[in-house]
């Protein structure tokens, strides 16, 4: 953390400007809109893989089941924040960019026209962020998500800590 007591990335739509970077501003959590709050450990790897919706239901049950195992050690709520998303053609229609039941997309207030779009197609695999070296070697799924119940007992201990515990 380097003495910093939050790390993280942000992309921030402003007054007409978008902004983005390494860190995350106060003015940027001020705003309303999306924000997401997730421990690395659970997504170092995932979220390398491309940013689109290739994948998406498999990553999404592999987080499930990640986060139930971490749950029966103690650790977290066991439920996973995209996990109403998934099977959602059982639900009713939900915005393409924010996922909201209560807009269509040409009214949605978080995401402008194009934007929320092109965070959801990537069809060139273009944006990926770097693996994280301290999950290397941890068993994980084909699409990045830890396999806690493939550990071995110092991974599971490793692990653990990376989450804080």
């Amino acid at each position: 953390m380097d003495g910093r007591e939050v790390a993280g990335y942000h992309l921030m739509i402003k007054n007409g400007k978008v902004s983005g970077g390494p860190f995350i501003p106060r003015e940027c959590l001020d705003l309303p809109g999306f924000h997401a709050v997730v421990d690395w450990a659970l997504i170092a790897h995932s979220s390398y893989l491309p940013f689109n919706t290739i994948g998406h239901q498999e990553r999404g049950t592999a987080q499930v089941k990640l986060r139930r195992e971490l749950n029966e050690v103690g650790i977290g709520d066991g439920k996973w924040a995209l996990e109403s998303r998934l099977n959602t053609d059982k639900k009713p229609p939900r915005c393409r960019a924010c996922g909201s039941e209560d807009h269509d997309r040409p009214d949605c207030p978080v995401w402008p026209p194009g934007v929320g779009e092109a965070l959801g197609n990537n069809p060139d695999h273009r944006w990926r962020l770097k693996r994280s070296p301290e999950l290397e070697g941890f068993p994980e799924s084909e699409w990045g998500v830890p396999i806690f119940s493939d550990m071995s007992d110092d991974q599971k201990i490793a692990f653990k800590k990376l989450l804080g515990h």
